[in-house]
């Protein structure tokens, strides 16, 4: 009776996701609505958006990291960032908007709860660029409308994620 989605690592990688943050997630999940970081918080109030979940305030949402809560004091995400790690170090993630089971503690927004990728006996590693540009963009109307040159747009994220183990065998 659970109303939720499981997102795999094939689709985390291929979905465009600003700063690799998994928050951005959220949003594919009806009754899920983006509450904007204004850059006014305080200390105890994070740095990322937050998102409110049929209408909970964005500070009820819970995060769990292998069924371990990763949330703040401010019931944010924690990361220094304001970010919920990176999209390379995760297997799945699960978004639970509605009719939580037993297996959560009370939250009363969503929980967004992510599995890592399990370790081998190897080490592995990948590097990764992601580019975007402006040419499938349209014109801005107001450029069009005062015969303005569309602006250039263009933005590279790079990064890189390494694993092995730390005990061979475990």
């Amino acid at each position: 009776a659970t109303v939720s989605n499981l997102i795999d690592a094939r689709r985390v990688e291929d979905l465009p996701l600003v700063n690799r943050d998994l928050t951005q997630l959220t949003f594919l999940q009806p009754g899920v609505i983006k509450i904007p970081s204004s850059g006014t918080q305080g200390l105890f109030s994070g740095m990322g958006d937050k998102f409110t979940v049929a209408g909970a305030r964005g500070t009820q949402n819970l995060y769990l990291i292998d069924g371990v809560s990763n949330s703040d004091l401010s019931g944010n995400a924690q990361g220094s960032s304001g970010a919920y790690m990176g999209a390379e170090t995760v297997q799945e993630i699960q978004i639970v908007t509605n009719n939580y089971s037993a297996e959560y503690r009370s939250a009363a927004g969503g929980i967004v709860s992510a599995v890592t990728k399990s370790g081998t006996n190897t080490f592995r590693g990948s590097v990764f660029e992601f580019y975007r540009n402006d040419a499938l963009d349209a014109a801005n109307y107001f450029d069009k409308k005062f015969n303005q040159a569309k602006p250039d747009f263009e933005r590279n994220q790079f990064g890189l994620a390494v694993g092995g183990p730390i005990v061979p065998n475990r």
